[in-house]
């Protein structure tokens, strides 16, 4: 909207000004803060609502539909929650930076948020010959955790796994130790050239 417009004309305004003065760019980080929450909130709002509507009519006028028809859908709905996904990654990321980035902890069944993860990643998977296995310690535990956070990680350390794996196996491996969980995940992909896995933690 116009808000939008004014605060993205305002930052580049101020950064080139504050670039050419040499001062500290304090105003600008306010700026592309507000910029960032507002653009985030702008474009989630729709996007829920273009989402939950194709939710909607894909349960109740399934039967009413052509298959081209639910399969646009599908097509639909994976792409927004594609794109809704990536708007979060955006927002958490520079919530990191900032420093502001709430944690709130509930209680967490574990193979649930594995068993999600899996679900999330089905588009993905589609087309490759690959097994997903999960090797569990018994009995495992209820974690107390941030539940958000843990799908988001386990979520896009298999979709990399399945991106890089043309066929095999990607195996989820648990346990709790010390009050922890400890969590891995290995796949038959190619993997990380040894030379490039210090640098695997830096912006990308």
């Amino acid at each position: 909207g116009e808000e939008i417009l004014e605060l993205s004309e305002a930052l580049f305004a101020q950064d080139i000004e504050l670039l050419r003065k040499g001062e500290k760019l304090g105003k600008v980080e306010r700026l592309k803060n507000d910029f960032l929450e507002k653009m985030s909130c702008e474009l989630r709002t729709p996007l829920n609502s273009i989402i939950e509507a194709i939710i909607a009519v894909l349960a109740n006028e399934d039967d009413a539909l052509s298959d081209s028809a639910k399969q646009g859908l599908r097509c639909a709905l994976d792409d927004g929650t594609s794109f809704l996904r990536t708007l979060q990654n955006i927002l958490d990321l520079w919530r990191v930076k900032q420093g502001e980035f709430p944690v709130e902890i509930h209680e967490v069944s574990f193979r649930e948020v594995v068993d999600e993860a899996i679900f999330s990643v089905q588009d993905t998977l589609a087309g490759k010959d690959i097994q997903i296995e999960r090797s569990f310690d018994e009995p495992f535990p209820k974690l107390r955790t941030d539940l958000v956070k843990l799908n988001q990680i386990l979520f896009l350390l298999l979709d990399n796994a399945i991106k890089f794996t043309e066929h095999g196996r990607i195996e989820i491996r648990a346990e709790v130790t010390g009050g922890e969980l400890v969590c891995a995940i290995q796949d038959d992909g190619i993997g990380i050239c040894p030379d490039d896995q210090q640098f695997i933690f830096d912006a990308f």
